[in-house]
């Protein structure tokens, strides 16, 4: 069974279900359903073992109640959700249950390793189905999937990798997940070796474990018992959230690993700092921590005065160093705050870093590697335990030749990191290209000392990318990453303020916290929410994302035959002129994906496109007296345009012998030269515009508007794309290639209908914040 088919029928099936309410609680559902199928499958191949002892009692495997002799033998309906509710459930949860006589027993008391991991996985598990037949549709959808075939046992493999990145690219549970290509690569140069342990004490879902479990898989020979045995204790972490820690447990059983070593808890708080010692440290730690969280008082109060930081990822660094062994290696995800960061905690957390290790190589990753989770840039540093940093090498990443950004249809893969595989073991200064001579030499890679670190003042941030384009989150990322931002900002603003009356009522100890800085960046992020949520909600739109998709809308397809015919229509008639055939459509082209009942198509299929002219000033007979108004693209307004709004005329003299022409009222005009690259009206009357303008004429079953706002949020595209000198433009061809997703015609318009609604809310909050 197909990973995708297999999640449409669960997904279907829990739609029906009055007692599950969306994805978080779908994926807690299936969640602990797949545990115990995998965990009982684990199960009977050890009961092939002779001294084998079950951990999860009998009657309370999956064999013994998820599947049944026969149909008839199955529970379902309301003896399964009575089961399920006051058995199941509470008993591998280690909770007493009524027996039949009325006393209070308690059937899963034991209290070995292996029971414990079952009953903190299953202590807070919650059956959200209420309907008995459903649940029984969706136990036996699960059983249909025989991990005795090591194809489908595979191939569930696949399926659970599967559902942890479809985490990541639809928002939801995306932190706990670390692209598989970057934990690959990390994981190569770190090459840790068996007998080993590697840790990730925030470990998510597991990406870096499982990618540093297969890595020494390799080193396990056929028959090799004590290596198999070593590979059974080479990963151990740690995970604070619920889902993602019964996520990364499931996964590693999946993998093979009969206990998995997952402390489900707080790391920074599991002891103070200078307390971890002895089996408390290990040969190799990777991971990807929490950025961008304020940190709990618990954790901070765990580290040492000079290193107590309000930030998360702060805290783990130092946190990864004191538990690594002398000789231990590291790597760890990081963002660009951490390098550029010059608070007294971040630098004190720096030079730890660089006496305790050696800091030998730092990566910088593209942007957009955790869209459309997050947007904050990220790097790899990578360091050695017993040895201080002399020098650090950084190094580039940039996209892929043909990559805009990374995205569902075209994610990063391992092969992206080649260039960096050959420039490890052969390190050479790499300078950029520069387009000026007069501009400031950049490097892709270089070598720095640790004299000149400590010279700019422990500052990291080099090599960078001398530009970046902004990765837009969806409406819900962006007004949480908003709040966020804005809620530590204002907490260190207090801290600031309140260190700053201290040090006036004469206490000498505080650190005073530059004020105008971070009331700067306070600023900063007002003065670009706005905007920013108005890209979130047009890219939403686009995406269809952002309104309910109706089966009654029927499909986008239907309608664009219908476009085609008209068309064609058009162009025999000679009242179009016949452009020439556009590209196909390839499947590496498409941004993002669209939902089914929706199609792409080129602008230029669309409508009929032409751009305008300037009739010559110097012949008074185009404008004495001209009644036809003609539009410069300062005028565009980003909105409806009336006749007033049009202060040029011209004559009918004009329109007939030049090669300027009359658009009719609804058509779409977009400005293709210079600074009002991008701006956008839509004609209410008729109307003639200059050369910088491109007009098109929609064509039946294309709403106008919906045009225009996809157009809107195509701007900074259409920007980028601008070429030339003092007037860079962007040319009709550009455009009519462009590809834009069609829904039916009733989704667009209530498409249009939302965004009325929603942009005006974003243009007032300019003024208001």
């Amino acid at each position: 069974m197909s990973l995708a088919n297999l999640i449409k029928r669960l997904q279907d099936i829990m739609r029906k279900d009055s007692g599950v309410d969306g994805d978080a609680q779908r994926l807690a559902q299936i969640v602990w359903l797949i545990f115990l199928k995998v965990y009982d499958y684990k199960e009977e191949e050890a009961e092939l073992e002779d001294d084998y002892t079950p951990v999860i009692p009998e009657g309370y495997r999956w064999r013994d109640w998820a599947i049944g002799e026969s149909v008839k033998d199955q529970l379902t309906g309301p003896d399964l959700l009575d089961f399920v509710n006051n058995e199941l459930i509470p008993v591998l949860g280690g909770n007493a249950i009524t027996d039949e006589k009325g006393n209070q027993v308690i059937p899963f008391d034991k209290t070995d390793a292996k029971s414990l991991l079952v009953k903190e996985f299953m202590s807070d598990a919650v059956n959200y189905m209420k309907n008995g037949y459903l649940l029984r549709d969706v136990v036996n959808l699960f059983d249909e999937v025989n991990l005795e075939d090591s194809g489908e046992a595979h191939e569930f493999n696949d399926m659970y990798e599967g559902l942890l990145k479809g985490l990541q690219s639809a928002g939801t549970m995306g932190e706990f997940y670390t692209n598989r290509a970057i934990t690959s690569f990390a994981i190569d140069h770190l090459d840790p070796q068996l007998g080993g342990c590697l840790a990730d004490w925030a470990a998510g879902t597991g990406g870096f474990l499982i990618s540093a479990l297969e890595h020494m898989q390799k080193q396990v020979k056929p028959g090799d018992t004590e290596a198999q045995r070593k590979l059974q204790n080479c990963i151990r972490g740690g995970e604070l959230k619920p889902m993602a820690y019964k996520l990364n447990v499931t996964n590693l059983l999946l993998h093979g690993i009969e206990l998995p070593n997952i402390r489900y808890g707080d790391s920074l708080s599991e002891k103070n700092l200078n307390e971890f010692k002895g089996n408390d440290l290990v040969e190799y730690c990777a991971l990807n921590p929490p950025y961008g969280g304020v940190a709990l008082p618990e954790d901070i109060q765990s580290f040492p005065a000079d290193l107590r930081s309000s930030e998360t990822a702060d805290l783990f660094v130092a946190l990864s160093v004191k538990r690594l062994k002398d000789g231990g290696k590291g790597v760890i995800v990081l963002p660009d705050g951490f390098l550029f960061g010059n608070d007294n905690a971040k630098i004190a957390i720096k030079k730890y870093l660089m006496k305790e290790c050696n800091l030998h190589t730092i990566i910088r990753l593209p942007q957009s590697c955790f869209a459309p989770y997050t947007s904050i840039a990220t790097n790899l540093l990578f360091f050695d335990k017993g040895e201080s940093t002399e020098e650090i090498w950084f190094y580039r990443l940039d996209m892929p030749k043909g990559y805009k950004h990374f995205s569902k249809t075209k994610p990063m893969k391992r092969e992206h990191f080649n260039c960096v595989d050959e420039w490890w073991n052969d390190r050479k200064e790499i300078v950029d290209e520069k387009e000026h001579e007069d501009m400031t030499t950049t490097y892709k890679a270089k070598k720095y000392t640790i004299e000149e670190i400590v010279e700019n003042e422990y500052n990291i941030d080099l090599c960078g990318y001398p530009t970046e384009e902004k990765i837009i989150l969806s409406p819900k990322d962006t007004l949480s990453s908003y709040i966020q931002e804005r809620e530590q900002l204002e907490m260190k603003l207090k801290k600031a303020t309140d260190s700053l009356s201290l040090f006036l009522d004469g206490d000498n100890t505080v650190d005073l916290i530059n004020i105008a800085t971070l009331t700067e960046r306070l600023k900063r992020i007002n003065t670009a929410f706005p905007s920013d949520m108005k890209a979130a909600l047009l890219q939403a739109a686009m995406q269809g994302k952002l309104t309910e998709q109706l089966p009654e809308d029927g499909d986008a397809g239907d309608l664009l035959a219908k476009i085609k015919e008209e068309k064609e229509s058009l162009v025999k008639a000679k009242k179009i002129k016949k452009e020439k055939t556009l590209a196909p459509i390839n499947e590496d082209d498409l941004p993002f994906t669209i939902p089914k009942n929706w199609k792409w198509v080129r602008l230029g299929d669309i409508g009929s496109w032409g751009s305008g002219a300037t009739p010559n000033k110097g012949i008074l007979q185009y404008y004495s007296n001209g009644t036809i108004p003609w539009l410069i693209t300062g005028e565009l307004n980003n909105g409806l345009i009336s006749e007033n709004d049009i202060e040029g005329r011209i004559t009918q003299n004009a329109l007939e012998k030049t090669s300027v022409k009359l658009n009719p009222p609804g058509s779409v005009l977009i400005a293709m030269y210079g600074a009002s690259i991008g701006k956008l009206g839509i004609l209410s009357t008729e109307a003639t515009t200059n050369q910088a303008c491109c007009a098109c004429k929609v064509f039946s079953g294309i709403f106008n508007w919906f045009l225009f706002y996809f157009l809107m949020s195509e701007k900074q595209s259409f920007i980028g794309k601008g070429e030339g000198g003092a007037q860079p433009n962007i040319s009709k061809e550009k455009i009519i290639k462009t590809l834009i997703p069609i829904p039916p015609i009733a989704e667009q318009h209530r498409i249009v209908e939302k965004l009325d609604k929603l942009l005006p809310l974003c243009e007032s909050l300019e003024t208001n914040l």
